[in-house]
């Protein structure tokens, strides 16, 4: 369970920080901005990477 909630702050960090790293910027700043993209891209990994990480019975609880 320690870890499972370990995980959920790890995804709920990445969430905040791409929303923080988007800001007001248009879809065609994003476009322009390669290390943005970037920087999104790893924040969806981190996410991804523990949401697969995360335990059946806790996973139920969502």
């Amino acid at each position: 369970m320690e870890r499972d909630i370990s995980l959920l702050v790890d995804i709920k960090t990445m969430c905040s920080d791409a929303i923080s790293f988007l800001g007001d910027r248009s879809k065609e700043e994003l476009q322009q901005d390669r290390q943005l993209q970037y920087a999104l891209i790893r924040c969806l990994e981190v996410i991804g990477e523990a949401a697969k990480l995360i335990s059946p019975d806790t996973k139920k609880n969502f």
